[in-house]
């Protein structure tokens, strides 16, 4: 199938890995990549012609192809993609073996930030892919709905976006509400603006703060940065 479509294949992970965030990543980036070798697929299973297949798969193979050739299943599938990439950036980060605690804090407020932007903005891959479907098709398979299906997806968009929001915010909450943490974070010189002046009075503050940590402490988190 995929040397008739003159296609090159990605095989999709096991979601069930250790790493859950970069699996299901890849998986849909597999599944975007391959997704008219995949639509191909699921047309010949359920094709009357296969006497090898049941009928009741057969029915269900119909039934995926009429998803993934809506409008909506498109643009879900790249809103995804960009939505999973800022957790596995968190996870790659909190991998590295040099990791401190300024870097982890930034790492999560910035991710916090960029997904609270995407319940309103379309990511790099969403762009992508709404270019390549202003003619209603999307790599070269026809979708159904275009007339309704962008406003029904920008309605919903936040309600899948905003509980990933929420469990950053409840599993990170220290970050936000621990005055000490937060000091930290201004001893970071990756976070200082370029005009040192727009500092203002914060890190008099923050420093006021962080010097109640024993000195052995401080010499730790200043060594980190």
């Amino acid at each position: 199938m995929v040397e008739l479509l003159d296609e090159s294949i990605i095989r999709p992970t096991r979601t069930d890995g250790t790493r859950w965030v970069d699996h299901k990543q890849r998986d849909l980036q597999a599944l975007e990549r391959n997704y008219v070798a995949v639509a191909a697929h699921f047309t010949k299973i359920g094709s009357e012609q296969r006497s090898d297949v049941r009928k009741e798969d057969a029915v269900k193979a119909r039934g995926m192809v009429k998803k993934m050739c809506s409008y909506k299943f498109v643009l879900y599938m790249a809103m995804y993609i960009d939505i999973l990439q800022e957790p596995s950036q968190v996870s790659l980060v909190f991998q590295k073996e040099d990791i401190c605690l300024a870097d982890v804090i930034e790492v999560v407020r910035t991710t916090e930030e960029i997904l609270h932007d995407m319940c309103n903005k379309h990511g790099p891959k969403l762009q992508s892919v709404k270019r390549q479907c202003s003619e209603g098709s999307y790599r070269s398979l026809a979708l159904t709905g275009f007339e309704t299906g962008h406003a029904q997806f920008l309605a919903s968009r936040p309600h899948h976006i905003q509980p990933l929001i929420n469990c950053l915010e409840q599993r990170f909450s220290t970050f936000r509400d621990d005055e000490l943490l937060s000091a930290v974070q201004s001893l970071n010189p990756k976070t200082w603006p370029e005009d040192l002046k727009d500092l203002g009075c914060k890190v008099d503050d923050d420093v006021r703060i962080t010097s109640r940590l024993p000195l052995w402490q401080m010499a730790v988190i200043l060594m980190q940065l």
